[in-house]
């Protein structure tokens, strides 16, 4: 889905369009790239915010303040490597939105998918990763549905799509199980735990 209009793109011209509004935007982009040495905390749930994670997250409030041009080049400038560090940040995200209680982390992890635009590779992984944010979502009081919608509104045409998909029927949205995890209970709050599907674990990527 994304190969059909990633092949376009013409990454000196993307670059030129974001630079409009604000002239020093990609380098800040690329100074807020994750690097191949960085990495996320190994327990997911750990509350302390590593520096990939503040990186990531001013990453995504960058991409939802952003206009449609400095959105494309951001999304020209994501690897299959960032890629799987955005996905792995969204998992995170997850993990600390149950126990917290914050829709808005939600909401980042769901940014990082957008961000992400399936350049990490398989959409099955990400469509795997997505059931504990709608699950997170749901445990806290918020609304998934609302919150997959409003970020597809500002994702791009491959991501987008998968969103709407996930929960157009929202008494059908995909269950942990379904996907892969299991939600248990520790003293601390839930965890989510994957089951044998494979899955790139989020302090590998």
């Amino acid at each position: 889905m994304r190969a059909a209009y990633a092949i376009t793109w013409d990454r000196d011209a993307l670059e030129a369009a974001a630079r409009e509004r604000t002239p020093d935007f990609p380098e800040h982009v690329r100074a807020l790239l994750p690097e191949s040495d960085e990495h996320l905390p190994r327990d997911v749930t750990d509350p302390e915010r590593s520096p990939l994670d503040v990186k990531l997250t001013r990453l995504c409030e960058l991409y939802r303040a952003g206009g449609p041009a400095e959105r494309m080049f951001m999304l020209a400038s994501v690897s299959h490597s960032i890629g799987s560090k955005l996905q792995g940040f969204g998992f995170r995200m997850a993990a600390l939105a149950v126990r917290s209680g914050e829709v808005d982390l939600v909401r980042l992890g769901l940014i990082a998918h957008a961000i992400d635009d399936l350049a990490s590779g398989d959409v099955r992984d990400t469509l795997c990763l997505l059931a504990p944010l709608a699950d997170a979502a749901r445990r806290i009081g918020a609304d998934p549905v609302g919150l997959f919608s409003e970020v597809a509104a500002i994702a791009a045409p491959a991501m987008a799509a998968v969103l709407r998909d996930y929960v157009r029927n929202p008494a059908g949205i995909p269950s942990l199980g379904s996907m892969g995890f299991v939600a248990v209970e520790e003293a601390a709050g839930i965890r989510y735990r994957q089951g044998g599907f494979g899955l790139p674990k989020p302090h590998d990527s």
